[in-house]
């Protein structure tokens, strides 16, 4: 199965990137085809609410002198929503334990820990800052708490 399908997201990409912008924005506006699980209102917020939410923070981010965005209570809610489900599965490589105390929202002051390990890094602060974090990406406002080389671990380590 794996053999079968080596290659297939790159040839994916490519087709993609030869189409044009507006094509492709016109794509993601009409959504995903019927015969697609994603058409399904409830599993395509859980496929892609979190999903859009990083990479559209990848492309604020890719300028000079970006700042974290003010994101609106039910924002913040869903996006704390979709934390626990998906945590398994972006720490499961972590060399350290995670944990995660949010700033705001409806976790806010919680202790949710995401994962065990040998020692532990808390990350503390906005919802929207902490799920950066668990996807690798650079963030503001977010504090590391743990030793040097436990939060340097959990930095590097593959997403």
């Amino acid at each position: 199965m794996i053999s079968a399908l080596s290659g297939w997201t790159e040839r994916v990409q490519a087709a993609a990137a030869q189409q044009p912008w507006t094509s492709l924005v016109s794509a993601v506006r009409a959504g995903p085809p019927r015969w697609s699980p994603a058409a399904i209102p409830a599993v395509d917020a859980a496929m892609n609410t979190v999903e859009y939410f990083v990479h559209h923070e990848d492309v604020r981010r890719g300028v000079a002198d970006w700042q974290p965005r003010e994101l609106d209570d039910s924002a913040v809610a869903e996006l704390w929503n979709r934390v626990g489900p998906m945590s398994k599965l972006l720490t499961r490589l972590s060399p350290v334990g995670v944990v995660i105390t949010p700033t705001d929202g409806p976790g806010l002051g919680q202790v949710r820990r995401l994962r065990s390990g040998p020692s532990d890094v808390t990350l503390a602060g906005p919802v929207g800052e902490i799920v950066l974090a668990l996807f690798g990406r650079v963030t503001q406002g977010l504090e590391y708490l743990g030793t040097d080389a436990d939060i340097a671990a959990f930095r590097s380590y593959p997403r």
